[in-house]
């Protein structure tokens, strides 16, 4: 099952301008394609940054695929683990960051901010929710020019697509009303 290109998130950096996480945003996993499998043999945990661990739902969407859902309980840096039969799902584990943040935060998140393989798409998401007017710039350099491709998901995301040449090490600029947004630019390692 290739999860690494098929996962979407409706919000991965979510939370309240006054730190309080009881009021982030639920972060949602969705349409993870599972038609060839046992869903009742799936399963998803997260390490919270505290290192306990903690369960989201799964739903099953009856058309072949499911939603992971997690509502959040601290800020930082989560790791969320999907399980097929005991065996990692590809792609998994897929990290997140919650955070808290005001409203009009423009984050960023997917596997192409941080690794590709030469020759093949890398994907990842830019959520600019709520974040007002405003334009979206994403730039690549690295050791060849990428071809950079970026979808209007008409919600408030963008899901962008690049195809890294050559191995090397990369730097993924996203930049929002002239502005990198935060942690940009992004290293992404690309393999050959």
């Amino acid at each position: 099952v290739d999860l690494a290109e098929r996962i979407k998130a409706e919000r991965l950096t979510s939370g309240a301008a006054n730190g309080d996480v009881s009021k982030s945003h639920p972060v949602a996993f969705w349409n993870f394609n599972f038609e060839d499998i046992d869903i009742r043999k799936l399963k998803a945990t997260v390490m919270m940054p505290n290192k306990k661990m903690d369960a989201p739902s799964i739903v099953e969407n009856h058309d072949g695929t499911v939603t992971v859902k997690y509502q959040p309980k601290v800020q930082g840096t989560h790791i969320l683990e999907i399980k097929h039969d005991q065996s990692h799902v590809q792609g998994s584990p897929f990290t997140f960051h919650v955070d808290a943040v005001s409203d009009g935060y423009v984050s960023a998140f997917g596997s192409g901010l941080s690794y590709g393989i030469a020759g093949e798409p890398a994907s990842f998401t830019v959520c600019a929710k709520e974040a007002g007017a405003g334009g979206l710039s994403v730039a690549i350099e690295g050791p060849a020019k990428a071809e950079i491709k970026c979808h209007d998901n008409k919600d408030g995301t963008c899901a962008v697509s690049w195809i890294p040449p050559a191995p090397g090490e990369y730097f993924v600029h996203i930049k929002f009303a002239d502005k990198e947004i935060h942690n940009s630019p992004f290293s992404a390692k690309v393999a050959g």
